[in-house]
């Protein structure tokens, strides 16, 4: 819209100057410059013309975006229409001035009517020109934010296009680059090939070695099974050996049979085992825990908190003597003796 009122604006002078151009014309019909009047005129009709052109492709943006773009192209059609008749017009005029120079002064009148009628038709122009803005200021008012946005689209799309245009510089230079180093990397390609078949043969001769290496490594694994089931059923024997040992460790620890012999020598001891009804037990002690194992033999005597007990079983059940008011883990020699006949400990 601003820039139809603005075409509007430049045809309103160019009118006043067709207009005194005409006037000047009419006057100076009989005087010796009558062909650069009429030549004026012709000029001042071809810039109607531009103008009229400039005018069509503002009302061909409008008519992509307005619903009365039909009625302005019909203006615009009117106005073309007339526009092209002031130029005929004005180029018969032209003819005729030349005419009546040649020939004699009676078409001096001839003339003036003609460029009546072309000033007439500049009026009628200017007319339909008045109507055109008057049908555009009538479009609504968004066809001109439209118009705007179209043709900040149209900028932006300049811009884009513009640069797009850039990165194909910079990718022909690449390319041109890349065309340049491309016989070389064909070589080396082709030399990396050449270099490439050896070895692939090599590498197909080692992996029939490898697959041989594995066969092999089968077999031997088959050959393997009966030792390792050797080597678990020795782990399960050598665990069970070890919880034995650890057993009888303990059991160690907890039986210390000894004999004191002239207070000097420690010594185990394990007498022959009898039958009988009786049988006597002597011991020299020196020690100073409270709890010990002091002989065993298919019985116990043993310390407990510092005094002796003594246990025994020949069949007929567990026997039991206790000495609680004497407590020998004084650290001196103490002599201990027990006799036992049948069930009974003397």
């Amino acid at each position: 819209m601003d820039d139809l009122e603005e075409m509007g604006r430049e045809l309103d002078p160019l009118h006043v100057k067709l207009d005194d151009k005409v006037n000047h014309l009419t006057t100076g019909l009989e005087g010796s410059g009558l062909a650069n009047h009429v030549h004026d005129a012709e000029e001042h009709a071809k810039q109607l013309n531009e103008s009229a052109a400039i005018l069509d492709s503002i009302l061909a943006e409008a008519r992509n975006l307005s619903f009365n773009a039909t009625a302005a192209f019909k203006a615009y059609s009117n106005i073309k229409a007339n526009v092209d008749a002031a130029e005929r017009d004005a180029k018969a005029a032209k003819q005729s001035a030349s005419e009546a120079l040649a020939l004699n002064e009676d078409g001096v009148s001839g003339l003036k009517g003609r460029v009546k009628a072309a000033r007439d038709m500049a009026k009628d122009l200017l007319k339909a020109v008045n109507g055109t803005m008057a049908m555009l200021t009538a479009i609504p008012n968004d066809t001109a934010v439209k118009l705007a946005a179209t043709k900040a689209v149209a900028a932006d799309a300049n811009a884009t296009a513009i640069d797009v245009l850039e990165r194909l510089g910079d990718l022909n230079l690449q390319l041109h680059g890349l065309q340049s180093n491309y016989s070389d990397l064909e070589d080396t390609v082709k030399a990396a090939n050449d270099m490439i078949q050896d070895p692939e043969k090599n590498i197909h001769a080692a992996g029939a070695k490898v697959k041989d290496l594995e066969d092999e490594a089968d077999r031997l694994l088959e050959k393997l099974q009966p030792i390792k089931k050797l080597q678990d059923n020795l782990r399960r024997n050598i665990s069970q050996i070890k919880e034995l040992i650890n057993q009888a460790r303990k059991q160690a620890n907890s039986i210390k049979v000894s004999v004191s012999s002239g207070g000097d020598c420690l010594r185990s001891y394990r007498p022959d085992i009898r039958k009988g009804r009786y049988n006597t037990i002597i011991l020299h002690v020196k020690t100073t825990t409270p709890d010990n194992l002091l002989f065993y033999m298919g019985s116990a005597k043993y310390m407990r908190k510092g005094k002796v007990n003594f246990l025994w079983d020949v069949g007929s059940g567990v026997g039991r003597v206790e000495y609680p008011h004497h407590t020998i883990h004084d650290g001196n020699w103490h002599r201990i003796e027990a006799s036992r006949s049948n069930k009974n400990v003397i």
